[in-house]
């Protein structure tokens, strides 16, 4: 027989926090810059994708 069973986990930072967190000990956190330059290449990829009613190369 299952059950459920409840556990404590930390809470987890918000990217605001990591942020801030990141400025303050000099170090890169993720998403860092380099992740949030390929998510972006993907959106923009799925706008054009879209706009041309086709596949395009990522």
């Amino acid at each position: 027989n299952m059950h459920w069973e409840r556990v404590a986990v930390p809470q987890t930072p918000t990217n605001f926090e990591r942020f801030i967190t990141s400025i303050r000990t000099g170090i890169n956190d993720q998403p860092d810059f380099e992740c949030g330059a390929e998510a972006q290449k993907i959106v923009d990829a799925c706008f054009e994708s879209s706009k041309q009613r086709r596949w395009v190369d990522i």
